[in-house]
């Protein structure tokens, strides 16, 4: 981020961001859409000045970015990730050839083009600008097939598009605005697909070790359960602090050797609706409802036919609605969890 201080108006191109080490590349994108870094104080407390930048971040890479992102729907609109096999032909390139004159070219190119379009954007008049902008907007709006957060898309599709079409009318090149429309709306179509066929997933996973962290918060109904084998499970079977607040019920069911999707079943945990929202929103996810829909067609959600929820029973109080989820696995290791639970037994007799 320290690099971008200062810029202003040119794109910046980094190589491979997908690579990033971090876990989790959310804040990284939120700060490069934002146009500042993250506010810091100096030695004496007071808060350091920060310069501000505008620009586009270009990176390629071979792995999305959006996979190493948290589930918030905004990230989706902050990354446009442009995938090679959405092309008609599966491929960016007509062959080889083409591919190496198109390094060639670059490699001996310098953006002069880029200052003749800001010389001829800046004689433009607002309304102008304006008259170009809701027409290519309008154009995307009528034309994609994602209807969710279109109207937000569109003011980053439009400028695609209604930069093709100045350049056009006002320095006489050539670009096909409707074929970059097509093109456009195949990857969007690709991109929105693969987001949410992996929200599930991706929910699940953190939602499992966010539930065994939390365990202390649940009743826990061993009926169905066998002699903890692993550590985890004996330092998590110490657990006897009183539950303050109860958000439902965690079951054992290794001995009902239930299988889901070839995977075995080895918890039902129960989760009261309100809690539920609550823990959506704790692990960075904004749309519950798409997520209990994936987990739904994944199987793993276990609820009426017709409906998200069942019916069931916690502490002494009268049946109410709630969400039950199959864990077909334990959480994953991590360094998080582990420290968690050595540290909880060192405060268990």
């Amino acid at each position: 981020i320290g690099s971008l201080k200062g810029i202003h108006g040119v794109p910046v191109g980094r190589d491979e961001l997908s690579m990033y080490s971090g876990s989790n590349l959310s804040d990284l994108v939120y700060q490069i859409s934002q146009g500042r870094d993250k506010e810091r104080l100096d030695k004496d407390s007071r808060l350091m000045d920060t310069d501000p930048f505008t620009t586009v971040m270009i990176s390629t890479g071979e792995c999305s970015m959006l996979s190493k992102c948290s589930g918030n729907t905004g990230l989706y609109l902050r990354v446009i990730e442009l995938k090679a096999d959405v092309s008609e032909n599966g491929s960016w390139t007509l062959s080889a050839d083409n591919a190496e004159k198109l390094k060639k070219a670059c490699l001996t190119h310098y953006g002069k083009a880029c200052s003749k379009l800001a010389y001829v954007i800046s004689k433009m008049t607002e309304d102008e600008l304006e008259v170009y902008f809701q027409k290519y907007r309008q154009m995307y709006l009528d034309n994609t097939s994602v209807s969710k957060l279109k109207d937000r898309a569109s003011l980053t599709y439009a400028m695609f598009l209604m930069t093709a079409a100045i350049m056009n009318d006002k320095l006489d090149v050539r670009f096909d605005v409707s074929d970059i429309l097509e093109f456009l709306l195949r990857n969007e179509a690709e991109n929105s697909k693969d987001f949410n066929r992996d929200l599930g997933q991706r929910f699940y996973q953190k939602f499992m070790e966010y539930v065994w962290i939390n365990r202390t918060n649940f009743i826990e109904d061993k009926t169905h359960a066998r002699k903890p084998v692993t550590l985890r499970q004996s330092l998590a079977d110490k657990r006897t602090v009183p539950k303050i607040t109860t958000w439902g019920i965690i079951k054992s069911c290794e001995s009902l050797e239930k299988i889901i999707n070839g995977k075995a079943v080895y918890y039902e945990v129960t989760v009261r609706k309100n809690q539920f929202m609550k823990i959506v929103a704790d692990l960075g996810f904004e749309d519950g409802k798409n997520i209990l829909k994936r987990l739904k067609e994944d199987g793993l959600l276990n609820c009426e036919k017709d409906r998200y929820t069942r019916n069931r029973k916690i502490d002494a109080n009268s049946s109410e609605e709630v969400y039950v989820f199959w864990f077909v696995s334990e959480p994953e290791e991590t360094d998080e969890l582990e420290r968690e639970l050595i540290e909880f037994d060192k405060k268990v007799p």
